[in-house]
This record gives structure tokens, sequence and C-alpha cells, in this order.
């Protein structure tokens, strides 16, 4: 968006001083935004949902079903100058 915008300054002003002073107000914008939420919410770790913990205890059949399967896929498109 920013180039379209500096792009429409230099077409109507020619002065890339006037193009990027209208680029500090998106800027100055998203700081304030930025502080805002620093303040609304300063821990921003307490907003995160826990995660469940998972017992693994390995990989099933139908993984190393999967991984032979690609491994072979892979090892078929290999082409003659990479083997040799």
């Amino acid at each position: 968006m920013g180039p379209l915008i500096v792009a429409f300054i230099l077409f109507l002003h020619g002065s890339y001083q006037t193009g990027f002073a209208f680029l500090l107000v998106p800027a100055v914008l998203a700081i304030i935004i930025l502080l805002i939420s620093r303040f609304l919410y300063p821990h921003p770790h307490d907003l995160e949902a826990s995660t469940p913990q998972i017992n693994a205890k390995g990989f099933n059949k139908v993984y190393w079903l999967y991984v032979i399967a690609a491994a072979l896929i892979a090892a078929g498109f290999a082409d003659f100058a990479l083997i040799t």
C-alpha cells in the first residue's frame, strides 16, 4: 500500500518529501495502536490457552507405511545424473 501512496503523491505533487510525509501518518498510527495494546494487555502470555499433555508411545504401522511409500516415490523421482 505504501508504494502506491508514494506513487500517487509523486504523480500529483512530484516530491519525495511529500510522499514520505504522507507515509508518516500510518506509521504513527501503528505505533499508537502498539502502545495502546501494550497498556491494555501487559501480560499477553496470560491470554494463551494451555496445551494439553499428549502421551505418545511411538509410531504406528500406518506412519511407517507412509514413510516407506514416500521414500520409494522420492527414489523414483531421482534421475540418472543424480544417482551416478
